[in-house]
């Protein structure tokens, strides 16, 4: 048993906040009274304390489960949010918004375990009935408990992303979208979920904030909002004014920076020096958090360059296929280097260059990386205001495209002054795997005498395989399958196939009268954006996916059924165990393939 913790009982408007929300609570009946000397084996207290109510003088009551917590085993899980956008949102598309109301309060507390969950306040011994705020397993539990709740709305028919207690929900018009929102709210009432109307948006919009962005499906960008982008860079600008801070405050607006991440492109470029500070001076101070520091001029310019980044850099696209205005394709060898700039897959310019004997002697990523810094000078001055992919077969130089540097400082010296000559022509950078042997071109420029890629890393394949019956019995069913899409040199079931190596989503599906899509289950909102971007082409893909009903790219798919036949959707193919060849599943439990199911279905533009 660990007796409460003697605490200063806070006056005036934060006393009668707690007391305030202790009295809701309990008519709530997500806490009672209990007697203080209750017998038990499993006892333990924790802090009552504030903090402010975000954008009020207010403040909220939270228990301090810090030390609790420290016992609580914690299990990984994967939470919805603003990445499944890509998949549900499409350009002209309404949204709106439910909040259910004191989520967790939703989940009660074994009655063995509610002593756990002890607190005092004002010589009064409370406990709590339901999860309380604050415990570190809360987020994966409610998490957990709505996956059946998701997997039913997604059953029929309804694109929904959920992310705790914010839910957004998506039609293609107004009317499909009212009409979603209407079976949502049936299916959580009945259920008996209390719903924040106040913080809901019930009428149909094509512009919405979601989880603190702004999402607009007319220009197919997730923004800063007005409101919140005045509030930061005020915050920064008082920022700027101090010579110390402390890493509490710190941390607060590295937070606020980092939250910005799926709106504002460069983020990660202008918070790399702030995040070495911080984790060096919370080092030196031993994890207290109040400790002040001398703020670091490299900072204070990482800082200040975020108040022309709020408004230049603003808006970052949905798609899951931006618009590749253009592309560059690089290459390295130890003897020099070559590119080639393309637009609508057709070369438009090409350069090549001999490394000087110092060069050539560099370490093969900071020659990759030095090519394209000089192919992106040579080749693309004239470019501005575009989305530019960069094509290369070196993984190094890819996550640093893709991550906006890197940790080791001589690269990101040199990435650096790539990306800034991109911020001043607003030019973005895309990052995309091409390996070496499909790199011809680039190869070729680059003066190799040999296949030499000794710094690339393959992708790692995708290994499930069809067992042989199974795929001629779908043969017989569909027809002759011309091309495997997203196979492998080892599990392909044609003698046309295209790697994921290759990029499968790269190519016209168009021009192989059938295909066969096997694809990871992450790629599967990607192949189904893919046959919205064929709809005008004569496509036919017999596409093979797991049926996760409570997955966001499930009612992508149920929707490519007419609504007459959707009662005999999903056409299960069989269990993991009964379709796939043992091999390629040997890392799965036994439990999972013999429970886990494959569903087919033929995605037709066929006229």
């Amino acid at each position: 048993m660990l007796n409460p913790i003697p605490i200063s009982i806070p006056e005036g408007p934060k006393s009668d906040c707690i007391t305030n929300e202790v009295q809701d609570l309990l008519k709530d009946n997500a806490i009672e009274q209990v007697l203080p000397n209750r017998h038990s084996q499993l006892v333990f207290y924790s802090n009552v304390f504030t903090v402010p109510k975000a954008g009020t003088n207010l403040h909220r009551p939270v228990l301090d489960l810090k030390r609790l917590n420290l016992f609580i085993k914690n299990q990984s899980f994967k939470m919805e949010g603003l990445k499944n956008l890509s998949s549900m949102v499409k350009q002209g598309y309404y949204m709106v918004k439910l909040d259910i109301k004191k989520a967790y309060l939703h989940v009660l507390v074994d009655e063995s375990y509610r002593d756990l969950f002890r607190f005092v306040w004002k010589g009064t011994h409370y406990r709590w009935r339901t999860m309380p705020f604050g415990l570190s397993s809360a987020p994966r539990i409610f998490t957990m408990l709505m996956r059946p709740v998701l997997r039913m709305l997604r059953d029929i028919n309804i694109s929904v992303i959920a992310y705790l207690d914010d839910l957004l929900i998506v039609g293609s018009t107004k009317e499909e979208c009212l009409n979603n929102l209407n079976k949502t709210m049936n299916l959580l009432v009945k259920l008996g979920f209390k719903l924040n109307l106040e913080k809901s948006v019930l009428e149909p919009t094509q512009s919405i904030t979601f989880l603190g962005l702004q999402i607009d499906s007319i220009s197919m960008k997730l923004l800063v909002p007005k409101e919140k982008k005045k509030s930061i860079i005020k915050d920064i600008r008082n920022f700027l004014k101090l010579e110390t801070c402390t890493l509490r405050k710190l941390a607060g607006l590295k937070g606020k920076l980092i939250a910005l991440k799926d709106a504002v492109i460069p983020f990660r470029l202008y918070t790399r020096q702030t995040n070495k500070f911080h984790c060096q001076s919370l080092k030196l101070a031993n994890g207290n958090w109040d400790q002040s520091f001398p703020i670091s001029q490299d900072v204070k310019k990482e800082i200040s360059n975020w108040l022309t980044l709020l408004n230049q850099w603003n808006g970052k696209e949905i798609s899951l296929f931006p618009s590749n205005d253009y592309v560059l394709t690089t290459d390295a060898s130890e003897s020099g280097a070559g590119a080639t700039l393309m637009k609508n897959n057709k070369v438009i310019k090409t350069w090549s260059f001999q490394w000087s004997e110092v060069q050539s002697n560099m370490s093969s990523n900071r020659r990759e990386m030095l090519a394209l810094l000089m192919a992106f000078q040579t080749l693309c001055r004239k470019l501005n205001n575009c989305n530019l992919k960069i094509q290369t077969d070196n993984t190094t130089t890819l996550s640093y495209v893709n991550r906006q540097g890197g940790q080791i400082q001589d690269l990101s010296i040199l990435f650096e002054q790539l990306w800034k000559q991109c911020l001043k022509k607003k030019i973005n950078l895309i990052g995309e795997h091409i390996p070496g042997f499909f790199n011809v071109k680039a190869d070729h420029l680059s003066r190799l005498s040999e296949m030499n890629h000794k710094s690339s890393k393959p992708i790692k394949s995708y290994n499930w395989q069809l067992k042989k019956e199974v795929f001629n019995r779908i043969q017989l069913q569909f027809g002759q399958i011309q091309m495997d899409l997203f196979a492998s040199h080892f599990n392909h079931q044609t003698i046309n196939y295209s790697t994921m190596k290759m990029n499968a989503l790269q190519l016209d599906w168009s021009q192989w009268n059938q295909c066969l899509a096997f694809p990871p289950p992450i790629l599967l909102p990607s192949v189904m954006e893919k046959m919205n971007l064929l709809s005008s082409k004569m496509v036919s893909i017999i596409l093979i996916f797991p049926i996760w009903r409570s997955a966001t790219w499930y009612p992508m798919i149920q929707a490519q059924v007419p609504r007459h036949h959707r009662h005999l959707f999903p056409q299960v193919l069989g269990t993991f165990q009964e379709v796939l060849t043992k091999e390629s599943i040997e890392s799965i439990p036994i439990q999972i393939q013999q429970r886990w199911k494959l569903g087919i279905i033929r995605l037709s533009n066929l006229m």
